[in-house]
């Protein structure tokens, strides 16, 4: 029997052991992926919260489930955070998508004075709104039972000002100084106390690069260059791929 999963927040009516979907998943459920009676669904709530159902009726306008059990769902035992200088149109929300299936925690988006794009404050709620329901998506897609949270759009230098920069802060960078992405993450694993609480923050800027001022207060802050191969990356694909290569040695030191 097909298995399916689906967005659930627990402000849904969830009463006698049955939780109604609204209209839109209702309709995604039955209609889109045909869905039959005594299907298994499994919700999520996005902290990591897995709710096992069974759909039990379907009327004009909402799905009925019948609650089975939940799953509490670890969290990665390491927490990567997504510095993302902000990219134009359809661009932003494909690597929030993709920085999504691949399990960062949080999504910082900033300005740098080289990125092309300006928000007002009501075209940056809309904003963050759309990045926000683009997570939810990629959460339903790659089975990320978390929610990466979306900060407030802020300029670079007060990210840099503000932060207190823990854990390990790399920067994806076409300088001529970069470092070993496995070299820095061994490294400072070996040196590493707590492992349970490792952090780390990945900047990425803007098509155009950081300026030399930019990279000069990046540097002075402590973050670590590091270089995503020979070739100079799209803006898209440089969050791919360093978030990937930062998961995928994590992901290998702590298996072992």
């Amino acid at each position: 029997m097909p298995k399916y999963r689906y967005y659930f927040a627990f402000k849904l009516p969830f009463k006698d052991k049955r939780i109604i979907l609204d209209s839109t998943q209702s309709h995604h459920l039955a209609r889109v992926v045909r869905a039959r009676i005594g299907t298994v669904v499994t919700l999520f709530n996005g902290f990591g919260s897995e709710i096992i159902c069974e759909l039990s009726e379907i009327t004009h306008q909402n799905a009925h489930l019948d609650f089975k059990e939940i799953k509490s769902i670890e969290p990665l035992p390491y927490s990567i955070t997504l510095v993302q200088c902000i990219a134009k149109g359809k661009t932003m929300e494909s690597l929030i998508h993709k920085a999504t299936e691949l399990g960062v925690k949080k999504i910082i988006p900033v300005y740098s004075e080289n990125c092309d794009v300006s928000y007002n404050n009501v075209r940056q709620k809309n904003k963050i709104e759309k990045w926000e329901t683009t997570t939810i998506e990629a959460c339903k897609q790659s089975g990320n039972s978390y929610i990466p949270q979306i900060s407030e759009i802020i300029h670079l230098n007060d990210f840099l000002n503000q932060d207190t920069h823990n854990g390990l802060c790399l920067i994806a960078s076409l300088e001529n100084n970069t470092v070993s992405l496995n070299t820095i993450i061994t490294k400072f694993i070996a040196e590493t106390n707590d492992k349970n609480q490792v952090e780390v923050k990945i900047l990425i800027g803007p098509e155009g690069d950081f300026s030399p001022a930019e990279y000069n207060k990046i540097n002075e802050l402590g973050f670590i260059p590091i270089n995503l191969g020979r070739n100079v990356l799209k803006v898209e694909t440089a969050t791919t791929v360093a978030i990937g290569l930062v998961a995928n040695k994590f992901t290998e030191v702590f298996k072992a």
